[in-house]
């Protein structure tokens, strides 16, 4: 019996969060700019603080070696959107600001 409740109750947690995300994924299809900004901004501090609760909870080191990657990557995508004009297609400028500090 105990199963059964634990597989419904993994069962509704992954359709939740699988209609939050299909629900963050067309805020640009029907929000203002102002509430795309303002999501964009949330979620990139909640990957971020993300982030540091997994460096400083699990291993207990004070690195601040992710943030830099973290801050290259928000300024290149600035970058992209300011001088190629890519305000209509921001997928591009995420795809530069998330491959560009791999870059060796």
């Amino acid at each position: 019996m105990k199963d059964r409740l634990d597989w419904k109750g993994k069962w509704s947690g992954r359709v939740a969060a699988s209609a939050v995300f299909v629900a963050l994924l067309s805020v640009p299809f029907w929000a203002s700019e102002y509430d795309v900004v303002l999501v964009s901004r949330v979620l990139c501090f909640a990957i971020l603080a993300l982030s540091m609760d997994l460096l400083w909870g699990y291993s207990g080191l004070l690195s601040f070696g992710h943030g830099a990657f973290f801050g290259m990557g928000a300024y290149l995508f600035g970058l992209t959107l300011k001088y190629l004009s890519f305000t209509g297609i921001a997928y591009v400028g995420i795809l530069i600001g998330v491959l560009g500090p791999m870059r060796p």
